[in-house]
């Protein structure tokens, strides 16, 4: 099922039960299948108009009236536009609003450089209180909106619309600060979130023919961020290939490197990622072909990485 699907079916059957939910949309219900909850639940449902900035302060503003908020538009507009409203009014006193966007990464490819999320992760994790997740599949998205419900806080959730194999189950509880091993190994750790951990999975099907045990770990919340599962991963393995559909600076690439250097652990690591450019405009694989962002690319660098020795 698509992940933006999974996650508007989940919140429209959560708000039958509990009253707090309320979305705030900016003019794209139809793209982001928010329409669909305000169909099922119009008395919880609020269209600003595009206009990001005021959608973000009326958000701070229903949730302190004790409301779980969810402004929900594409991840761009959800994160640049309104940055100073999320971290004054939203994140400094701590309100229960989960900043959704939709359609991150590449995967609104076709639309260009101004609708790829590609700086988004980098620019949330530098705001105090803020969380970030993000999940790789259907059932997590769905199991996302039912733990949110309970999180005290503000939370960035971030969306990518593509439809992919399921990698968890229906019943599947999400903890947040976790960090998923899908796959033990003892050659390499292959480090993913969103979208990309099923070209990990793919990867280490692959690697496992050429005889590399690779152990592949779904990081579904980068903030706050399960330090000990990546560093017992890479204190085993003694490599590590991290993957993203974002740019190099601020997401993944960026934290495992904090963490390696702060932890004084020395290790072989290489980081796909979008390099410091704007995006530009194709279908997500195109694009992924186009920064070496795909399975293939995963599996000749873990082969590289693991002739020229080092590691474990």
């Amino acid at each position: 099922m698509n992940i933006n699907v999974a996650f508007s079916m989940q919140l429209i059957e959560s708000a039958r039960t509990d009253r707090r939910i309320v979305v705030v949309d900016s003019d794209v219900a139809r793209s982001t299948k928010m329409r669909e909850f305000g169909q099922a639940h119009p008395d919880s449902f609020f269209q600003v108009g595009i206009a990001e900035q005021n959608a973000a302060g009326i958000s701070a503003g229903l949730a302190s009236c004790g409301n779980v908020v969810f402004f929900v538009t594409f991840a761009p507009f959800a994160t640049m536009r309104p940055f100073e409203i999320i971290r004054t009014s939203i994140a400094y006193p701590g309100q229960q609003v989960r900043i959704v966007g939709a359609y991150a990464a590449l995967t609104d490819g076709k639309d260009g450089a101004t609708h790829e999320a590609l700086e988004d992760v980098g620019m949330m994790r530098t705001i105090p209180n803020m969380t970030i997740v993000t999940p790789s599949d259907a059932n997590m998205a769905r199991a996302i909106v039912r733990s949110s419900l309970s999180f005290k806080g503000p939370m960035y959730i971030r969306l990518e619309n593509e439809e992919l194999p399921t990698l968890y189950p229906e019943d599947f509880d999400f903890e947040i600060g976790k960090t998923y091993t899908l796959k033990f190994g003892t050659h390499i750790t292959l480090a993913a979130y969103g979208t990309t951990v099923f070209r990990m999975v793919e990867a280490a099907k692959e690697l496992e023919k050429h005889g590399v045990s690779a152990e592949v770990l779904d990081i579904a919340s980068l903030k706050p961020f399960d330090e000990d599962t990546l560093l017992r991963s890479i204190k085993k393995t003694g490599r590590l290939i991290t993957l993203e559909d974002h740019t190099i600076i601020g997401g993944l690439a960026s934290i495992a490197s904090e963490l390696l250097g702060k932890k004084a652990i020395c290790a072989s690591i290489r980081s796909l990622a979008v390099p410091d450019v704007f995006g530009l405009s194709g279908t997500p694989n195109q694009l992924r072909e186009y920064f070496n962002l795909t399975t293939n690319d995963v599996v000749n660098i873990a082969r590289e990485m693991i002739e020229q020795g080092g590691g474990n």
